[in-house]
């Protein structure tokens, strides 16, 4: 199907009498999906807020293939950035982080004010030991074993490597736990679940601030 245009439909066979009486179909979350992961765009309206965009960083696709041509060796420190409301932190609240399945610490306090909306700034330095587990793509989850009502956003990766700093994409959706909440927007996570950010790293030679 490559460089064609494609239509997919849903259809509810209703069968031979055409009776569609307590009949119902429905489709949730679809995605196309291809051997390797792929950074793609999507173009609309100008009103709408792209669900990625460049860290503050440019790089180029000759430094990230050195960067991680040798399993973290390059990368000297990691940060993983983020903006958040409610998160109360340890030793009430942890919510604990993994980077592609392993350990990366605990969020720190990052209290921000859900009654007007304000949002504040968080980091978290990964620990040495996970560095080596850094790749162009990687999954952060989130784990709220304590059911703290929090909601995040704008989370990306900034890495001191031995070619100078790069960051990854920054992932802007907004995800809240538990649904429940009186101030819960965006994507709610259900109680139980981690939220989870995809943070790729892509060249992108422009900066650009996170607002």
């Amino acid at each position: 199907w490559k460089g064609k245009r494609v239509l997919l439909r849903l259809a509810a066979d209703v069968g031979t009498s055409d009776n569609s009486t307590g009949d119902w179909a429905a489709w949730s979350n679809p995605r196309l999906e291809t051997p390797f992961p792929i950074l793609t765009h999507r173009i609309g309206s100008a009103e709408e807020q792209p669900a990625q965009i460049p860290g503050p960083h440019g790089v180029s696709d000759t430094q990230l293939q050195t960067v991680f041509s040798s399993s973290g060796k390059h990368i000297t420190k990691a940060v993983l950035h983020f903006q958040a409301i409610g998160v109360e932190g340890p030793p009430s609240y942890p919510i604990s982080v993994t980077l592609n399945g392993r350990p990366a610490g605990t969020l720190p306090p990052v209290h921000g004010d859900e009654s007007v909306g304000r949002w504040d700034d968080g980091e978290l330095v990964l620990p040495t030991e996970v560095l080596t587990a850094l790749r162009r793509w990687n999954a952060v989850e989130f784990s709220n074993p304590a059911g703290d009502s929090y909601k995040v956003r704008n989370v990306w990766l900034e890495c001191e490597t031995t070619l100078g700093t790069i960051s990854s994409w920054i992932t802007r959706t907004m995800q809240s736990q538990p649904p429940s909440w009186r101030y819960a927007a965006g994507e709610r996570v259900a109680e139980g679940m981690p939220i989870r950010y995809d943070l790729l790293f892509a060249p992108t030679p422009d900066a650009t601030p996170v607002e």
